[in-house]
């Protein structure tokens, strides 16, 4: 204010020089108009916009016997949600070993967006340790980042000693830019329910539907009936030889899946003996098998050593591991579908054959 008004004594001597030639009305405006441009210069400049992130790093060093800590924050204040990089320095004799704590996801008020960690560097005088921390805090005010601590453990000694080192608290200064607003991180009360009128379908859509849905059903209804009947009349003769052709068209051969290939052909001559039959052959060994069928008759002399070569080759390479070739393979379920067509009757039917065993 001394500044303006010297100012305006100074125009105010050098107008009283020009009096003659103006007019004293002209004078005074001129004084009026001077003295605001001089007001408004003073004004813009003695308003400030206040700095909200400071450059100012904040430096704490501590010791503890053979190690020193140096924690550094790289400023005093800062706005709401702005990173700060914080870091922990450790400095020790060769022989040391430091420890830092695990990193949680908070470090007092203040949130860890991201850690690094620089471990165990050789240096002139020792080794050092370096961890930086990322931290954002989201309240207001003046903010402690806490002490924190680390681990040592000295190996110079016959007996290690293990002591710990923790640095010094600092206070940030966070800032709002939301001060005099409203406070995001107090919730408003929640608000009656609102309805939401529903678009009603129309009921014609509905019968529709319900139509169609019923005709699929009716269609998929039919067309399972037509199948079980189908594979109801099938008999034990020409379920066995369709599954035989089945497996010789399922592509394990080429495919080199031998081992596959004779356990399903054995489970088919299996399953057709026993409805044959009516021997339960699936449950049994080979060994057991073929001795039932020799005590109780149930197959000529010559079909029964047909059988007999042919299940104990099976089961050499289902169990020894032999590796059978191609032209073996396709000769096998050759000597299986010979054994059908010998042994079965046309006129006999899959009485006691379920739809699921008929299915397998």
């Amino acid at each position: 204010m001394r500044e303006i008004v010297q100012r305006l004594k100074n125009h105010k001597t050098s107008i009283g020089r020009c009096g003659g030639r103006m007019g004293g009305r002209h004078a005074h405006l001129f004084v009026l108009a001077t003295a605001l441009m001089l007001l408004a210069g003073a004004c813009s400049q003695g308003k400030k916009t206040p700095d909200v992130t400071s450059d100012v790093h904040v430096m704490r060093h501590s010791q503890k016997g053979p190690v020193q800590m140096t924690a550094f924050v790289d400023r005093t204040s800062a706005q709401v949600a702005e990173p700060i990089t914080m870091s922990l320095t450790v400095k020790a004799p060769a022989g040391v070993t430091v420890q830092f704590p695990e990193v949680g996801e908070s470090i007092g008020s203040f949130d860890v967006l991201k850690s690094n960690d620089t471990l165990d560097i050789p240096e002139s005088d020792g080794r050092s340790w370096k961890r930086t921390y990322q931290l954002e805090s989201l309240n207001s005010g003046t903010q402690e980042i806490p002490a924190i601590s680390v681990s040592f453990t000295d190996h110079r000694q016959k007996k290690s000693v293990t002591d710990s080192l923790a640095s010094e608290s600092m206070e940030i200064k966070i800032v709002s830019l939301l001060e005099g607003q409203a406070d995001p991180m107090q919730f408003r009360d929640i608000k009656g329910l609102v309805e939401i009128p529903v678009a009603t379908v129309q009921q014609t859509s509905w019968t529709s539907y319900g139509i169609v849905g019923g005709v699929l059903c009716l269609i998929a209804s039919a067309a399972l009936f037509c199948w079980y009947r189908l594979r109801k009349e099938l008999t034990v003769r020409q379920w066995a030889l369709k599954q035989l052709a089945d497996l010789e068209g399922s592509g394990l051969l080429e495919s080199g899946k031998t081992h596959e290939f004779y356990c399903k052909l054995t489970d088919i001559v299996r399953f057709y003996i026993e409805r044959r039959f009516g021997y339960s052959a699936p449950k049994q060994t080979t060994t057991e098998f073929l001795l039932a069928m020799r005590t109780e008759s149930l197959l000529q002399d010559a079909h029964r050593a047909s059988l007999q070569e042919f299940l104990i080759f099976a089961d050499m390479v289902k169990f020894a591991c032999l590796d059978p070739s191609r032209g073996e393979a396709e000769q096998a379920i050759e000597k299986a579908r010979e054994f059908v067509c010998t042994t079965s009757q046309e006129d006999t039917k899959s009485q006691s054959s379920t739809p699921e065993q008929v299915a397998a």
